[in-house]
């Protein structure tokens, strides 16, 4: 009758454990979910970002190409276009 009843409390125990497996994979697929929907939306934010900033660039470049003016896109362009400066030298003491 002993064997009888720890079989029983087994597999209740099992069973409640199959039901919180059950629930723990539902939340973490559901956490899944939403990670790939708020990446899928960051993703998204940063690819207008990235067009705009590129269509700003656009426009200050084709603007300072039309007045001639060569100093305005130094902001959008490392170094003016030319290679780094070099590094300055070290001080004599």
């Amino acid at each position: 009758m002993a064997l009888q009843q720890h079989i029983a409390q087994l597999t209740e125990k099992y069973n409640h454990l199959k039901i919180e497996y059950a629930q723990l994979k539902a939340e973490h697929a559901k956490q899944k979910t939403e990670d790939a929907q708020r990446y899928a939306q960051l993703k998204a934010e940063r690819a207008q970002q990235k067009a705009e900033h590129d269509q700003l660039r656009k426009f200050v470049m084709n603007m300072a190409s039309q007045s001639g003016d060569t100093c305005a896109p130094t902001s959008f362009l490392p170094y003016n276009n030319q290679p780094p400066p070099p590094p300055p030298a070290p001080l004599l003491c």
